[in-house]
């Protein structure tokens, strides 16, 4: 009885906002920090079910992780999100949700520790913001700067044959091959800025989506006698994401891969599940390889090692490994090729949140 005292009493006088809920979703104890979270008095919160309380959106990821929880298939759980205060505002809190038992073992309660984190949540998200609107302007000055070079060319060219009142094919190539130049950054820019938009995501079978790329990328390889080697996993393996980005990004990394390497040259392309809920693919070339002061620039606007890129593929590819919660990791040797690993989750994206621990008993 007494650890059962000492735990009602750490219970109503946190400091954390504090529920326990019943097997059939009812509140049956609340503390002040809760009610004070979200603007309810104790009377109000009491045997009621408390989705009142929460969004549409995660109304859904809480009846997964319940599910999961009331299973044993978890221990655990916890996440971000949004509640309704009785103000109208939404404020945000940090939840961890496990089971407890009461002293006889015979029952069992949802127990749900609530941080408010609304403070946190908004500045970081301001500041997010602000970080998207300076960025937007360096890019934008960026792409002004890259745009007016080739176009100053353009305009002397011009103006030379006009005033000369003379046709030279060698001026005329010069122009053209500028204007292709300014054609590639905006056609890269447009691709990048599609990268932004809200992303679709299904359940794809990646070794084929992987099979597709190759294809489209082997009658270049075959032109400069270069090599494309899928080295396939053993099962097959379904990724939930945007099939059109992923492919862009895929796209992107082998074509790197083949423009840095030589005739005779193989590029490996291998996938693998980690068992960790994500899967890795690697690319790997023969190139000529990047250093390491200018690898630290990989992914920034108009910085490439190649001599007409622009930068903005492998921008657009981090952008979109980044929407997926996945990552790149670049690893090279100057000399010897480079590696670029892609790890993304097998699902998206609320799983991600998940984390298991120990129940506690009261």
């Amino acid at each position: 009885m007494e650890k059962c005292s000492i735990f009602w009493s750490t219970f109503y006088q946190s400091a954390i906002g504090q529920l326990l809920i019943d097997l059939s979703g009812k509140t049956i104890a609340v503390n002040r920090a809760f009610c004070e979270f979200t603007g309810y008095k104790d009377e109000e919160l009491l045997n009621k079910v408390p989705d009142f309380l929460c969004t549409k959106e995660d109304l859904a990821n809480d009846y997964y992780f319940f599910t999961q929880l009331r299973k044993g298939e978890i221990d655990s759980f916890h996440a971000e999100k949004r509640y309704k205060h009785k103000n109208g505002k939404i404020v945000w809190g940090l939840i961890n949700v496990s089971f407890i038992e009461n002293e006889l073992g015979n029952e069992r309660y949802y127990f749900i520790q609530i941080q408010d984190i609304t403070d946190e949540k908004y500045t970081r998200d301001y500041f997010q913001k602000v970080e998207k609107v300076s960025v937007a302007a360096q890019l934008a000055a960026a792409v002004a700067h890259e745009i007016r070079n080739p176009l100053t060319t353009i305009k002397g060219f011009a103006q030379l044959q006009k005033k000369f009142h003379s046709y030279s094919d060698q001026y005329t190539n010069i122009m053209l091959n500028e204007v292709q130049k300014i054609e590639n950054i905006i056609t890269e820019y447009l691709a990048m800025g599609n990268a932004q938009i809200e992303t679709h995501f299904q359940l794809e079978n990646i070794n084929e989506l992987i099979e597709q790329v190759i294809i489209l990328l082997q009658t270049q390889a075959n032109m400069a006698n270069q090599n494309i080697v899928y080295i396939k996993p053993n099962r097959l393996l379904k990724v939930e994401c945007d099939v059109a980005a992923i492919k862009q990004v895929l796209l992107n990394i082998i074509k790197n891969a083949l423009d840095a390497s030589e005739a005779g040259d193989f590029v490996l392309v291998k996938i693998k599940d980690n068992k960790n809920g994500f899967i890795t693919i690697k690319v790997i070339d023969e190139g000529c390889g990047i250093s390491k002061e200018r690898l630290n620039h990989i992914g920034e606007p108009f910085y490439s090692t190649k001599e007409r890129g622009t930068g903005l593929g492998l921008m657009t590819s981090f952008t979109i490994i980044e929407r997926h919660h996945g990552t790149i990791h670049i690893e090279s040797t100057i000399g010897i090729g480079t590696t670029v690993e892609i790890n993304l989750p097998i699902q998206q994206p609320a799983k991600l949140l998940m984390t298991t621990g120990g129940g506690k008993s009261i």
